[in-house]
């Protein structure tokens, strides 16, 4: 695993950071831009960079499988990922394209569960509190997988605006997916986790404050899709809930916004003359913080992620048996 491990990270970090860069120049020049609405001068950045994090992915995980052939232990799970997460990227690119409306645009990653399906990916049999080990057989296959990998990419794109953010907490849950894959000896999703951590490594190089690029929902439905995929085929389904709970809070607070109160949705925060964040209600994790104390932007990143890693290390702590 070593031995195929150091030229795939390379591999990954450097394709991203060099594509990214040509990306950047030619979605200007192709006026695939959006504005960096959280500063002071509302900026033109070049928009859906996660394409190259889909591109990126999908080369090194073919060239994992190239040289799994070569040891003749090719395992048809990496086929499956593939082709899960390339149907969730295009899905995210025809939503940049099109503009789907959020509730059509909730189901799509259904369909990008599909191949998850058909190769029956994950282990149907769970340990759950009261009721011990129970196997849910097609229940988990035909239900389970679809609707975790549905969540997962539709709360990864809900968990975004600032600059860094979805790719910040994606590098931060990818890194502690790589260590339970190690610890475990899962050589599929430590690869994945991987050759994602170091691809993201490099997109954030650019998409950090002051960005110059954004994922856009090519880059969350991608990231979104992979995420799910490791806690599926690694069998790691109480980690990853845990992990994601700020996720699940920043949805619940969300329906209860749309559902139970009067205040008129708003996709984004405004910016007072200083440059610090002025959200119009409380009811997200990424604005309740600067709805009750004076932040900027990155300030508000910064916390964030440092949360999600103390969140990723306790659902370590109490779910991972070393």
């Amino acid at each position: 695993m070593i031995s195929i491990s150091i030229p795939l990270s390379l591999l990954s970090f450097v394709l991203t950071y060099v594509f990214l860069s040509k990306w950047i120049i030619l979605a200007k020049k192709k006026g695939i831009v959006g504005i960096d609405v959280h500063k002071i001068k509302k900026v033109k950045v070049s928009e859906a960079g996660g394409v190259v994090i889909l591109l990126v992915f999908s080369l090194s995980l073919l060239f994992y499988g190239i040289f799994l052939v070569l040891q003749n232990s090719f395992d048809f799970k990496l086929l499956a990922v593939l082709s899960a997460t390339l149907l969730g990227g295009i899905l995210g690119l025809v939503d940049h394209v099109i503009g789907i409306k959020w509730k059509t645009k909730i189901f799509l990653p259904l369909m990008a569960s599909l191949p998850l399906v058909i190769a029956r990916v994950g282990h149907t049999t769970m340990e759950l509190p009261f009721f011990g080990t129970i196997d849910f057989g097609l229940t988990y296959t035909f239900l389970f997988v679809p609707l975790a990998v549905s969540a997962v990419a539709n709360m990864t794109n809900m968990f975004a605006g600032y600059n860094g953010l979805e790719t910040g907490l994606g590098l931060v849950n990818t890194f502690w997916f790589l260590i339970v894959s190690f610890l475990i000896n899962n050589q599929l999703t430590f690869v994945i986790s991987l050759i994602l951590f170091f691809s993201l490594l490099a997109f954030l190089k650019y998409n950090w404050h002051p960005a110059k690029v954004f994922p856009g929902d090519v880059g969350t439905f991608t990231l979104g899709t992979i995420l799910a995929s490791i806690a599926i085929i690694g069998n790691m389904e109480k980690f990853a809930i845990s992990l994601f709970s700020l996720y699940i809070i920043n949805f619940l607070m969300l329906v209860y916004w749309l559902k139970f109160t009067n205040r008129p949705f708003q996709k984004f925060a405004n910016v007072d003359k200083d440059g610090y964040l002025k959200p119009p209600n409380p009811y997200s994790m990424y604005w309740i913080l600067p709805y009750h104390f004076r932040l900027k932007e990155k300030t508000t990143v910064k916390i964030l992620l440092l949360v999600q890693f103390l969140i990723g290390l306790i659902s370590f702590l109490l779910f991972v048996k070393i």
